[in-house]
């Protein structure tokens, strides 16, 4: 189980933003990161009546259960349970999921994993670029009604080399709907 804070900045990108970003960043020499998300709520929105964000993620290596929690503009409390690739896809065929860390959290908000239901997948890929300013992440995904690229900075105390680095490179700031409001059609 982890438990981290994170404070996220993103921008959507176009197509053509989206490639030079890919060879300014050098992305044909990074390892791709290929991710399927699957989003769930129950029947009747709790979770986003909380405003919570709840996935499944499956990567070229295991699988984990993550439950965003927001605290602050551009910060959420990520919750996650971390499982082997073989049991996430056997927790989604079932339609069951771990009795850890994540499940003690929904109960805190009156939720019950027998009541998840999925509403929503999408599959991404992935170029993260470490840098000392904080974590720089180039994302396609690819949702039921179509592709989005996003350009997304983790980071610690300091934003200015978000927007110093967009101005850099000619991009203005395009606010984007979470990846779950994404994946379910949701404008949020």
């Amino acid at each position: 189980m982890s438990k981290e804070l994170e404070k996220e900045l993103k921008t959507g990108l176009t197509e053509s933003e989206y490639h030079h970003l890919y060879t300014f960043l050098q992305c044909d020499k990074r390892p791709l990161i290929s991710q399927e998300n699957y989003y769930f709520d129950t029947f009747d929105n709790q979770l986003l009546n909380h405003k919570l964000g709840l996935r499944i993620r499956l990567d070229d290596t295991h699988g984990e259960f993550t439950l965003k929690v927001p605290v602050a503009e551009h910060e959420k409390m990520e919750i996650t349970d971390i499982f082997s690739l073989d049991l996430g896809r056997a927790y989604l065929q079932s339609n069951t999921f771990p009795n850890g860390h994540v499940v003690q959290e929904l109960r805190h908000y009156n939720i019950s994993s027998t009541n998840l239901i999925q509403i929503g997948t999408l599959k991404n890929e992935r170029y993260e670029i470490e840098t000392l300013d904080g974590l720089w992440v180039l994302d396609k995904s690819y949702f039921q009604n179509g592709i989005t690229y996003e350009l997304e900075f983790e980071y610690e105390t300091n934003t200015k080399p978000f927007y110093d680095f967009l101005e850099k490179h000619g991009i203005l700031f395009k606010a984007l709907p979470s990846k779950l409001a994404r994946a379910v059609n949701r404008q949020a």
